[in-house]
């Protein structure tokens, strides 16, 4: 044999000798790409179901409060503390967290007591007060009418309530302005159809019916009603 073919074997042996070593070699693991580039998202499980016919008042925590980092006793106090509502006639209401939203829900079937839960901006967990913004979930069935040219800076609490008074038998669910560039109030009524008109602050104005589209090129256009 040549020592140019004994040269040519041995290389060949050497390099199969090297392949398995290079076969061997696995990728990084999951958990180590995790530990370097991400933080493995939480695993959330499904929320239980509320009382259909309760009305929802949601409560979202500001910028950098982390609601995972409180459990629900705390919460619930929170707010209990906060609603001025007595102990005894707040535990008939619920609470539920929806940590992916960092949000979370207070359920009651009383109307008188939406807006003890509604008007709350901020609850103190364990010594530190936090920031909160606070609405009212719209029930199923919920219709809704717009008003033109009757916002005047009141807040969705004093609009809510001043409809409530001049309307002691309409199903008024909840009332907001639309926005800074459009006078309209936005109300929402618990029935089939809505009323004709409604009186706030001494003024009567049409109810018409809204429409989302509608009502959005009306604010970018200035219109006429706005």
């Amino acid at each position: 044999m040549s020592k140019e073919t004994e040269g040519t074997q041995s290389s060949k042996a050497a390099s199969a000798a090297e392949t398995p070593a290079r076969k061997t070699e696995s990728p990084p693991s999951v958990s180590s790409k995790l530990d370097n580039t991400a933080v493995a998202r939480p695993h959330f499980k499904r929320l239980p179901r509320l009382p259909v016919d309760d009305f929802k008042i949601v409560l979202r925590a500001s910028a950098g409060v982390d609601l995972a980092q409180y459990n629900d006793v705390e919460l619930r106090a929170a707010v209990v503390a906060k609603s001025e509502l007595h102990s005894v006639v707040a535990d008939e209401d619920l609470v539920c967290t929806n940590l992916a939203k960092n949000i979370f829900t207070v359920s009651t079937s009383c109307a008188d007591r939406v807006a003890n839960y509604a008007k709350i901006r901020e609850l103190t967990l364990r010594g530190k007060k936090l920031g909160f913004h606070a609405y009212i979930a719209l029930p199923d069935g919920a219709r809704a009418g717009i008003i033109y040219r009757a916002w005047n800076g009141e807040s969705p609490q004093d609009s809510l309530q001043e409809l409530r008074q001049a309307h002691p038998l309409l199903p008024i669910v909840q009332a907001r302005d639309m926005g800074r560039t459009s006078r309209s109030v936005l109300i929402h009524f618990m029935a089939e159809e809505l009323p004709p008109s409604v009186k706030m602050f001494g003024i009567l104005y049409a109810v018409f019916n809204f429409r989302p589209k509608v009502e959005v090129e009306e604010t970018a256009s200035k219109g006429r009603f706005g």
